[in-house]
C-alpha cells in the first residue's frame, strides 16, 4: 500500500516488506524487502501517495464507510482470500 506520511515529510516505515505487485497479463509477483528500512524496490517504488490506498487491501475495507465497512484483520484476509480463485504468486527477492 502506498503511504503517508511520506519519507519527504521525515517520515520511514521500518522493517521487512511485503511487496505485492500486479502484472496486466494476471500474474502476481511477491517481492521481499530486507529491513530495517523500506527500499525502492517495494513500497517506495509506488508513485501514489493518496490516502484512499489505505482504506483498502485485498478487497477488504478498513476505512469507516457506511453500512458495508470491514476491518482489515487476518481472519477476514485469509477467509476472503481462500473464498476466491487467486493468481498464481511468484516469488522474486531481487
Amino acid at each position: 500500500m502506498p503511504h503517508k506520511p511520506s519519507i519527504l515529510d521525515g517520515y520511514v516505515h521500518e522493517g521487512d516488506e511485503y511487496w505485492l505487485k500486479y502484472y496486466n497479463n494476471g500474474e502476481l509477483l511477491l517481492k521481499v524487502c530486507p529491513g530495517p528500512f523500506e527500499t525502492r524496490n517495494c513500497s517506495n517504488s509506488s508513485p501514489y501517495f493518496s490516502a484512499f490506498e489505505h482504506s483498502e487491501a485485498f478487497g477488504i475495507q478498513e476505512a469507516c464507510f457506511p453500512d458495508d465497512a470491514l476491518h482489515l484483520n487476518f481472519t477476514a484476509l485469509i477467509e476472503k482470500l481462500s473464498n476466491e480463485t487467486r493468481p498464481q504468486i511468484s516469488n522474486s527477492n531481487n
